[in-house]
């Protein structure tokens, strides 16, 4: 931003008029040739526009200065995708490349972990009502409002009304807030057990694969007994059979097994 516009904003903008459909086209085929300062009085003439939208989002706690300058930066973005031959002004077209760019980093200093993390997301984190769905009715409506559901609504409230916090931070018995939070991951003794139960599923298994045919083994092992289990369509590709019937097998294969190991 500093190495486009000249030193005294507000002189720059009091200079720079509003330019005319015809002006802008011009400026334009000035740019596709190279002219770096038909870029510079297209940026000028649309930066009221810039600061107009930066403050709208000034009540999220970001400084003006910030929100004017990632504006800007949806300002040349705009500049750079605009046609000037599709019969739309630079303002209209800019002014979502100018919104998206303030509101996202709007989200982002709002928290080290991103809350909005889809357009719907976004749009919701922008209504002020989201911060109130511990009624039901205003959940309900926010859901109708963006097509989608309560559980999706409160979650976000949720994580909007809670503020970062470190893992280091002393809680309310002196020690360190993370120390408070559940794991999880199973304790030790359930994996251990998780463990035992899987080998010995797998023994059994490899005990009873003499008892099925060539093709049953086949089918289990790729299903059941491989780091990466093949889809049944996959195995049916490679055994000329239809996925039905190697869904049988398996099947089959299964119920032999099952009697042998009871």
């Amino acid at each position: 931003m500093r190495a486009i516009l000249p030193a005294s904003l507000s002189e720059a903008l009091r200079r720079t008029p509003l330019l005319s459909a015809a002006e802008e086209r011009e400026l334009f085929r000035r740019l596709r040739r190279g002219d770096r300062r038909a870029r510079e009085r297209l940026l000028l003439s649309q930066l009221r526009y810039v600061i107009g939208i930066a403050r709208r989002y000034r009540h999220h706690g970001c400084p003006l200065s910030d929100l004017i300058q990632e504006g800007v930066v949806g300002l040349l973005e705009a500049i750079k995708r605009f046609n000037p031959d599709k019969g739309v002004r630079l303002s209209t077209f800019a002014m979502w490349w100018v919104r998206a760019a303030i509101q996202d980093y709007v989200i982002r200093s709002r928290s080290i972990v991103r809350k909005a993390t889809t357009p719907r997301h976004r749009s919701m984190f922008f209504n002020r009502a989201i911060a109130d769905v511990d009624a039901a009715d205003v959940a309900r409506r926010l859901a109708r409002r963006f097509n989608t559901t309560v559980d999706d609504v409160r979650s976000l409230s949720i994580r909007m009304r809670h503020a970062d916090r470190s893992l280091d931070e002393a809680a309310a018995d002196g020690a360190p807030f993370g120390a408070s939070l559940p794991d999880p991951d199973p304790d030790p003794e359930t994996q251990l057990a998780t463990k035992r139960e899987r080998t010995a599923l797998l023994e059994r298994l490899r005990a009873g694969l003499p008892l099925l045919t060539r093709r049953e083994r086949h089918i289990l092992r790729r299903r059941l007994l491989s780091d990466k289990r093949d889809s049944f369509a996959k195995i049916a590709r490679d055994l000329g059979l239809s996925k039905e019937r190697v869904r049988q097998l398996e099947n089959k294969a299964l119920r032999k097994l099952r009697t042998a190991c009871a």
